[in-house]
């Protein structure tokens, strides 16, 4: 009866293309056959413990873990394994679940969490990295820790309000997604900084004073009324 070690290689992406497929194991013979989900592959023996195998591109169709066998017919014959082949679904769509962050705020802020839609295997890990490319002017002012994207920089709104960021979404087979995401920076009411400024009007009067950048209008009331 043969038996089966490993698969080389034990994994393709969705989509992919014909392939070799490497069986170790032992008592292989010039009869053994491969199966790939129960149906023969042409099989071709190199030794008693090597057989290698051909995968069409059909195979790589569908993403899933599918069984692979080696079947040595009789007499003395028997069937070894299974031994497990995964096709990689490809990642579809990256997410971050918040877009927008206050201005004013330490480096290290949260910003949002990014997430993959890839259905197989599930579940799957993904890392995240900012990359080079078309919208990712804004990169040097962000991090990516595990999967929450962060501030590196305070912000301004006044000097700049929106950011323009790449990411790239890698699953654990190699395969990756790449989207570009607009940040804004969210407008705050700061709080105005007394200043040593003198105005001179006549009773009855009006003046204009303007306020600091950054401090949003406050509706009052002129001229001022004096005391007697």
């Amino acid at each position: 009866v043969p038996t089966m070690a490993s698969l080389t290689p034990n994994w393709a992406h969705e989509g992919g293309s014909s392939l070799t497929l490497q069986v170790d194991g032992t008592n292989y013979n010039g009869t053994t056959i491969v199966r790939f989900n129960g149906s023969d592959r042409p099989t071709f023996f190199v030794n008693t413990t090597r057989v290698f195998a051909l995968l069409s591109s059909a195979d790589m169709g569908t993403p899933g873990d599918y069984p692979i066998t080696v079947f040595n017919p009789s007499p003395g014959g028997g069937t070894g394994g299974p031994l497990t082949f995964t096709v990689n679904d490809l990642p579809s769509a990256l997410m971050l679940s918040s877009a927008s962050v206050d201005e004013n705020q330490a480096p290290g802020t949260a910003v949002g969490n990014l997430s993959t839609t890839d259905t197989w295997p599930s579940p799957e890990s993904h890392t995240y990295s900012l990359v080079f490319g078309t919208g990712s002017t804004g990169n040097s002012s962000f991090a990516i820790v595990g999967n929450q994207l962060q501030t590196a920089a305070g912000f301004n709104f006044e000097v700049q309000s929106s950011f323009s960021i790449r990411v790239r979404s890698t699953d654990f087979y190699g395969a990756w997604i790449e989207d570009v995401f607009t940040i804004s920076v969210n407008d705050l009411n700061e709080t105005p900084t007394a200043v040593a400024d003198a105005y001179t009007f006549n009773e009855g009067g009006a003046v204009n004073v303007s306020a600091a950048l950054g401090v949003l209008d406050n509706p009052f009331t002129w001229p001022i009324p004096l005391s007697p």
